[in-house]
């Protein structure tokens, strides 16, 4: 547990408030001190338990502003958008959506090849949702590698709620998970989705599975997106562009891939459309090909 301690009071030396990150963590920084300190004189079997989880929750807050410093100090930022050109400013990015900063905004000014030795976590998850903006403007992410089948909501994105995502070029990528397994998007809630690519690559998941998103709902829009992937289902739900829909506006897409599936709704377009939802989905001008 000491490991956990040093790397904070490092971190915080050169803490910077100008740098937009929170006054408060300052406080969070002492009082996460103060109760390491209480932890590592306590001989209570209770309170020492207490206090370790106590402990645990302020470093995952206090880590969350330590990316957010780095992020602010490595990458250029032009009216509040963060200028991504490299691997280890996308992988901030991600790990501050991830600790909570789910409104940042973000376009690519480079393409961007990850490797295995840097690889994101899908970006936004049920809990902290990507809610800003993220323009690729034509630029490609190249080898994004996702495995754990057991994992929902997984993609480049994990998980969206009031997104915009738009001109992202996915290439050469492998998502595998469980639930939500999108090449894309996992789940997109009120997100707008438009003028992105899935190209050469492969998204496997047991359930709602598709190259752009593996579900969709809540007034989604879905619109000028291609894709040529390999998607395969191991169980239900295997959609070429999109898993499952509800209320949702799919148009001008189109799929020029492969769909496989265990058993149940496939579809090289959309596996599954929720009747019961209001309002109904709209299709416009989409094919397959």
């Amino acid at each position: 547990f000491e490991t956990m301690r040093q790397p904070m009071v490092d971190a915080f030396k050169d803490f910077d408030a100008t740098r937009a990150v929170e006054p408060e963590y300052e406080d969070e920084l002492a009082t996460f001190l103060e109760k390491f300190e209480e932890l590592k004189t306590t001989s209570d079997a209770v309170k020492l338990t207490l206090l370790y989880n106590e402990c645990v929750a302020l470093y995952i807050v206090l880590e969350g502003s330590m990316n957010y410093v780095e992020l602010n100090k490595t990458t250029p930022v032009v009216d509040g958008v963060y200028q991504l050109s490299t691997v280890p400013q996308l992988v901030l990015f991600g790990k501050c959506v991830n600790g909570g900063k789910g409104d940042l905004k973000a376009v690519l000014t480079a393409n961007i090849e990850l490797t295995e030795a840097e690889m994101p976590a899908p970006i936004g998850t049920e809990d902290n949702p990507f809610k800003g903006s993220f323009d690729g403007q034509g630029f490609a992410i190249s080898g994004f590698v996702f495995e754990d089948e057991e994992a929902n909501n997984v993609g480049l994105f994990g998980y969206t709620s009031g997104a915009s995502i738009i001109r992202v070029l996915l290439k050469n990528a492998k998502v595998v998970g469980h639930a939500n397994a999108g090449g894309l998007v996992g789940n997109a809630q009120n997100s707008a989705l438009e003028m992105c690519a899935v190209v050469d690559s492969y998204v496997e998941g047991w359930d709602h599975v598709a190259a752009i998103a593996a579900n969709a709902a809540g007034g989604t829009i879905i619109r000028n997106n291609f894709s040529d992937a390999d998607i395969v289902s191991r169980q239900y739900q295997a959609g070429g562009l999109v898993g499952t829909v509800v209320s949702v506006i799919v148009e001008n897409n189109l799929f020029a891939g492969t769909v496989t599936n265990a058993e149940g709704d496939a579809s090289g377009l959309v596996s599954r459309i929720d009747d019961d939802a209001d309002p109904l989905p709209i299709f416009r001008n989409n094919m397959v090909a």
